[in-house]
């Protein structure tokens, strides 16, 4: 072996593994074994992203398909998992999604505990299949599930905190 190949394996030992392996528990204690396990299932994805970024690599078909699926197996495993799941669907440009932003927010960080808070732009290929699956043709689109229960919540509750809020733990608490 020549010495830049004994440089590459000390590179690899003590920053990819050691130093993924710091951040990675450093994750795990901020927020949970659970939801950290998401970011693996997006790892490949974010590689992709720099790639393109960084190397200039081309955005293939096949590419976008695995992305399309990797953030699918998030979902679903979001939904799933039998805790409470809190989906919005929103696109940048609602005035409606805008003034519900804030009443988001202060749910998420409310029930971050009980619930999955999944927030996706439904004007991208992914969140308009979602929004094709639930039948949606509205945003803001908020659906509260927990196993085999899923309940809309109507537009004129959605806008009132306490009304969603009280949607939200009939579903979870149930």
């Amino acid at each position: 072996l020549r010495p830049i190949n004994y440089l590459n394996v000390l590179f690899l030992g003590l920053c990819a593994s050691c130093l993924a392996y710091l951040i990675w528990a450093k994750v795990v204690r901020q927020i949970g074994a659970v939801k950290a396990n998401n970011f693996i299932y997006l790892s490949p994805l974010f590689i992709c992203m720099i790639g393109v970024w960084v190397m200039h690599e081309t955005i293939t078909p096949w590419i976008v398909a695995g992305g399309i699926l990797v953030l699918a197996g998030v979902y679903e495993d979001a939904i799933s998992s039998g805790r409470g799941t809190f989906l919005y669907l929103y696109t940048p440009e609602c005035g409606y999604c805008k003034k519900f932003n804030p009443i988001y927010q202060k749910l998420a960080n409310t029930h971050k505990n009980k619930c999955t808070f999944l927030k996706i732009d439904a004007s991208t290929p992914y969140g308009s299949s979602i929004i094709r699956r639930f039948r949606a043709y509205y945003v803001p689109y908020v659906v509260v599930s927990k196993k085999s229960t899923f309940v809309n919540i109507e537009a004129d509750c959605l806008m009132d905190y306490v009304c969603t809020e009280k949607v939200l733990n009939k579903v979870v608490n149930n």
